[in-house]
């Protein structure tokens, strides 16, 4: 159970994120299904490597994929003539370039895992 602990943690924390950012913070971004979607792959991401396989590092990064991608669409957005902005594309890349960065860690702690000590 205690190997499973992070990825209970971080679905909690994505889970309150979403609700969060879909609920009270519609009026800023005014995107009802894009966190959603966003939340659900999340969701599953953390469900299969955090709770299933025991990993620490990608189930972490993905919840914090969510909340940073949130926070730097809200910065870094513009709005275009046509009523269009960008929120959404850098959410979306935040959150993958994160969810990247934990399989990455998550093969190189493998790795260091299986490789035997130098003699």
């Amino acid at each position: 159970m205690k190997s499973r602990m992070v990825g209970l943690v971080s679905l909690a924390v994505l889970a309150g994120a979403f609700l969060v950012m879909r609920f009270p913070l519609l009026f800023f971004h005014g995107m009802k299904e894009w966190p959603l979607d966003l939340f659900a792959a999340g969701a599953v991401i953390i469900a299969l490597s955090g709770i299933i396989l025991g990993a620490k590092r990608l189930p972490a990064l993905t919840a914090a994929g969510y909340i940073l991608g949130f926070v730097a669409g809200s910065v870094f957005r513009w709005d275009s003539t046509l009523g269009y902005d960008n929120l959404w594309i850098i959410w979306t890349g935040v959150f993958l370039v994160l969810i990247l960065a934990g399989v990455v860690a998550e093969f190189l702690a493998y790795k260091r895992r299986k490789t035997p000590p130098p003699q």
